[in-house]
């Protein structure tokens, strides 16, 4: 960094329009599988930056790729390039940049500005983007007029069922009488394995409380020990129970869902942005996939809850060298007008945004200046790394055969050394006798 340093800043909030919940893996899951919002150092929860960045950095890609779909080029990005770009997933490995690095990251920047803003393996991002912050922590929340603490988290558990025909039985008129008689044999199935598992799903229950009860003791003495043990098996064997209930039965249409934590709508969020010295092509390919997210602007999981609508307003300055930040104006993005720039009078933002929709009505050409793809090798370095590749793949099996041989060589002395050592007692016994 220098005095010529220019940073943009975009301090402002985001807003739940709909309950909002994340897009979980099975490692975010608690015991009991429901699927929980991280929290943060300070005790409060919050939405992850990853999963803002994540939204808007395939946004940019499918508004470069579609940009230029509608100019005639039908494939605009390849595998290397979605991986690189959109993923981040390649790393700098090219042996004749080696020695040059720094020069060929700042030549690849020019190149590839959505790489180089967002970042990947082989550059740092010029985009910086924070956690969603709760506005008003959990414990500051004001009481309702029963004088119950208002709560940004909550929880969805239910339980699907199959109760359709119940409820309404002319739906078997659009089934033919043997689809009706295979319904009916399902439903009974399904009731029959519903009453089989209640009782199991009680004795697993009480037994599971007692293994807590019993680990939280970490008591040594051996009865209780034994008891202890007695039960994990006992959860066992009711497990297998259940599961050969469930196949015998058929697939399940009554069944809990595993829950999740979701934060609730009008929740808000404080939210920052800054860019550090980004190019015109950069800032062009930040406001595109702010305009594409702004088609659908939803984060997470559970789109089937009708969660994930949320709102951004930010307020823009920007701070060049020792100066101070000024104001530049606001940016707005929701469901109802989309992505709205207001500029604060110096026509700096209108600017911006100018060369952004030129560049987009451009299909953001000529391809040379946005880059989509990976990390290009001509013909001849594509060669020679494929012809290196079956040297090291052939000597890695050379040595693996040597040292098979080696091995070999060891256990037929050895044998042979035992052989000898067992004649020499053999004739040894001979003699005496």
């Amino acid at each position: 960094m220098n005095k010529n340093t220019r940073i943009f800043i975009l301090n402002g909030t985001m807003t739940a329009e709909t309950n909002l919940a994340l897009s979980y893996m099975k490692d975010q899951w608690d015991k009991e599988k429901r699927a929980m919002l991280p929290i943060g150092a300070d005790g409060q929860p919050f939405y992850p930056a990853s999963g803002i960045l994540g939204a808007w950095r395939r946004s940019a890609m499918s508004a470069i790729a579609e940009a230029r779909q509608s100019k005639g080029i039908q494939h605009p990005i390849g595998l290397a390039g979605y991986i690189t770009q959109v993923l981040g997933g390649l790393s700098f490995d090219s042996k004749n940049d080696a020695e040059n690095r720094p020069l060929a990251v700042q030549a690849m920047r020019n190149e590839r500005p959505m790489e180089s803003l967002f970042g990947s393996a082989r550059m740092s991002a010029k985009l910086g983007v924070s956690h969603a912050t709760l506005k008003i922590p959990l414990k500051d929340k004001a009481e309702d007029r029963r004088g119950r603490v208002e709560k940004d988290i909550l929880e969805f558990r239910g339980v699907r069922t199959g109760r359709d025909f119940q409820q309404d039985a002319n739906k078997l008129d659009f089934f033919s009488p043997v689809e009706v008689e295979k319904m009916v044999e399902f439903m009974d199935n399904q009731a029959a394995a519903i009453d089989d598992l209640r009782p199991l799903e009680l004795q697993k229950t009480a037994l599971k409380k007692e293994e807590r009860v019993m680990k939280a003791i970490q008591s040594r003495n051996p009865e209780e020990q034994e008891r202890l043990e007695f039960v994990l098996n006992e959860i066992s064997e009711i497990d297998q129970q259940i599961k050969d209930t469930n196949e015998a039965a058929g697939n399940q249409l009554q069944m809990p869902y595993a829950g999740y934590q979701y934060f609730a709508k009008g929740t808000v969020f404080e939210h920052r942005i800054k860019i550090i010295n980004p190019s015109e092509k950069e800032l062009n390919v930040l406001l595109a996939a702010l305009r594409y997210f702004s088609i659908e602007p939803r984060l997470g999981g559970h789109a089937n809850h009708e969660c994930g609508w949320v709102k951004f307003h930010w307020n823009v300055s920007v701070r060049e060298g020792l100066t101070p930040a000024r104001p530049l104006g606001s940016i707005d993005i929701d469901l109802e007008n989309g992505l709205k720039i207001t500029d604060g009078g110096q026509g700096h933002l209108d600017l911006i945004n100018l060369n952004a929709e030129q560049a987009m009505d451009a299909g953001f050409l000529p391809e040379s200046d946005y880059v989509l793809d990976g990390l290009t090798l001509s013909k001849e370095q594509a060669k020679e790394e494929k012809e290196a590749a079956k040297a090291e793949k052939t000597l890695a099996r050379a040595k693996v055969k040597a040292e098979k041989d080696t091995i070999k060589a060891e256990r037929d002395k050895t044998r042979a050394r035992a052989q000898e050592e067992k004649e020499a007692a053999k004739a040894s016994r001979n003699v005496g006798q």
